[in-house]
C-alpha cells in the first residue's frame, strides 16, 4: 500500500487540533468567569430589588404623611344667657387631608397623657383633600394640667389603612387597626 499522507495533511490535521484545543480553553475561561461574577450579578439584583421595594414604600406612604391630626382647645360660643352670649373651652381634634386624593373610614380619637385614655371625637367615611376640620370632643378631655393628643386611622384612595400615632408616626395597619408591614394591596 501506498502512503498518501502529506507533510500538508499532517500540518492540517495538528492545526485543526490546535483550533479544537483553544476552543475547549475559551470555553472554560469563559465558564470560569461566567461562575465568578455570579455572585457580583445576584448581589446587583438583590440591591435592584430593595431599591425598587424602598420605591413602592415611599409612593405607598406619600398620600398617607399628608393627612394628619392634632389637639386643640377652642373657644365657643355657648347659646345666649340672659341676653348675653358666653364663651366655653372645648377639646377638638383637628384633621387636615394635604394629600391631592380623598382619604376614606377616618376614625379620630384624642389620647389623655396623665391617664391614656382613649376618647373616640369622630368617624367620617370620606375626608376630602383640603381645609383642616374640627371635630369637637363629646366631652371635656384635659384636666388643668393634662395634654391630649389626636389619633387617628385611615384608608387611602388605594385601600390601604394608616395609623397616625399621636407623636406624629404613621403606621401600616389592617382594617382592624392591627400593626401590618405586609398587608396585601
Amino acid at each position: 500500500m501506498q502512503d498518501t499522507t502529506t507533510t500538508w495533511d499532517v500540518l492540517s490535521s495538528i492545526g485543526s487540533f490546535g483550533a479544537l484545543v483553544i476552543v475547549a480553553a475559551s470555553s472554560v475561561v469563559a465558564l470560569v468567569r461566567w461562575w465568578v461574577t455570579r455572585d457580583d450579578r445576584e448581589r446587583a439584583r438583590e440591591v435592584r430589588v430593595a431599591e425598587q421595594i424602598a420605591s413602592d414604600t415611599a409612593a405607598r406612604q406619600a398620600q398617607a404623611l399628608r393627612v394628619i391630626a392634632w389637639h386643640e382647645v377652642q373657644q365657643r360660643e355657648v347659646g345666649p344667657r340672659l341676653g348675653s352670649t358666653f364663651m366655653t373651652s372645648v377639646d377638638a381634634a383637628v384633621v387636615f387631608n394635604g394629600s391631592e386624593q380623598t382619604v376614606f373610614d377616618v376614625e379620630v380619637g384624642l389620647v389623655t397623657d396623665s391617664t391614656n385614655r382613649w376618647i373616640e371625637v369622630t368617624h367620617c367615611a370620606v375626608l376630602p383633600p383640603g381645609a383642616p376640620m374640627a371635630y369637637v370632643a363629646p366631652e371635656r378631655v384635659l384636666e388643668a394640667d393634662g395634654r391630649a393628643r389626636a389619633v387617628m386611622t385611615f384608608r387611602d384612595v388605594a385601600g390601604r389603612w394608616w395609623r397616625r400615632f399621636e407623636n406624629g408616626g404613621l403606621q401600616r395597619v389592617d382594617e382592624h387597626g392591627v400593626p401590618s408591614d405586609d398587608t396585601p394591596d
